[in-house]
């Protein structure tokens, strides 16, 4: 795991650019109708989708139209539909795997927007809002630059699952805890999407993207924009996105791509 990590950090900069593969498909679970059902119920399903009521002080939710959405393949299609969105407050990790002498290192300070709708497919995104000094966190990627840096590991994000996840957001973020890279209890933003992934022209299956921002710094990292520079900034160093398995918790790999733009 730690070999393919270190592979996906270096062929991250080279310039080569596949192709768009023969499975590429258009995105047929996103529709252009997307309606929010009831509060309740949707709220309940954010529950299981997440189980993020179970650590966080109170929980609220609000229907909106989605702007802004960064996700790399699909934000075009996510962004204009209308989703529900759940705030969780006052957050702190309780997490199955970690350690007792690692434990929660920011309680209370991680506040998580869980963003969803149904409709003939499963869109559930996890963003965090930190309570705290972000200045050591590096802007979020565009959509575009996210996808031409997937690209060059030949990874897309193809559609968004038909059906929910066999594992929650929180048991996902565990399944990181226990067999991928990084701690999530030092993480000041845990993010999270469970989206349709393909790599190296394999058939796409779902999965959780975690991506763990603000933890202690990676050694070794390479400046993406300057890989002959010995210092690396921070922001390069301070976060990794885990691919989990959705179906079983298994983490395929784990990367610092994308970097921020």
């Amino acid at each position: 795991m730690i070999s393919r990590f270190i592979f996906a950090i270096v062929t991250c900069f080279y310039s080569l650019i596949f192709l768009n593969p023969t499975w590429a498909q258009p995105y047929k679970n996103l529709t252009n109708n997307a309606k929010p059902s009831d509060p309740d119920q949707a709220l309940k399903e954010c529950f299981a989708l997440t189980q993020l009521n179970l650590i966080s002080k109170s929980n609220k939710i609000t229907s909106l139209k989605l702007t802004g959405d960064n996700t790399p393949f699909l934000s075009e299609r996510l962004n204009g539909r209308v989703v529900w969105r759940v705030e969780f407050s006052q957050c702190t990790l309780k997490l199955k795997s970690a350690l007792p002498s690692v434990p929660d290192r920011y309680p209370l300070k991680r506040t998580f927007m869980a963003t969803m709708y149904e409709s003939g497919g499963c869109f559930i995104k996890i963003a965090t809002e930190f309570a705290g000094d972000t200045s050591d966190l590096g802007k979020q990627p565009s959509a575009k630059a996210a996808e031409d840096q997937l690209r060059r590991m030949d990874e897309w994000y193809t559609d968004i699952p038909s059906q929910p996840p066999k594992l929650s957001f929180l048991q996902a973020v565990d399944a990181v805890q226990s067999g991928g890279i990084g701690c999530p209890n030092l993480a000041k933003e845990i993010d999270g999407q469970y989206v349709m992934d393909t790599e190296n022209g394999e058939k796409p299956r779902p999965v959780w993207i975690i991506t763990l921002r603000g933890i202690p710094p990676m050694p070794g990292s390479i400046d993406p924009l300057n890989p002959r520079e010995k210092t690396v900034p921070i922001r390069f160093q301070n976060h990794i996105r885990n691919v989990i398995d959705a179906s079983t918790g298994k983490c395929i790999y784990a990367t610092d791509v994308p970097q921020s733009d």
